[in-house]
């Protein structure tokens, strides 16, 4: 379930912790965001994206087949 409170602007009335553990989190988004498309940009580098997923995940691609965690 996606937390709509993602989308929402200035908070006030949470506290500068939770703010800005929002905001980390928000950073940490951006960066996975950013970390699959050069690897997507990088001949859709399997190996590379791995280290993008927790271990016991499954990709499935109809060009690229079924990759199940470590």
């Amino acid at each position: 379930m996606i937390d709509k409170s993602l989308f929402l602007g200035a908070q006030p009335n949470l506290s500068v912790e939770q703010r800005l553990g929002r905001l980390e989190d928000l950073e940490s988004i951006r960066n996975l965001k950013s970390a699959y498309a050069f690897h997507c940009d990088n001949s859709y580098d399997a190996d590379g994206f791995q280290d993008l997923f927790i271990k016991d995940s499954k990709w499935e691609s109809n060009a690229f087949g079924v990759y199940n965690g470590i």
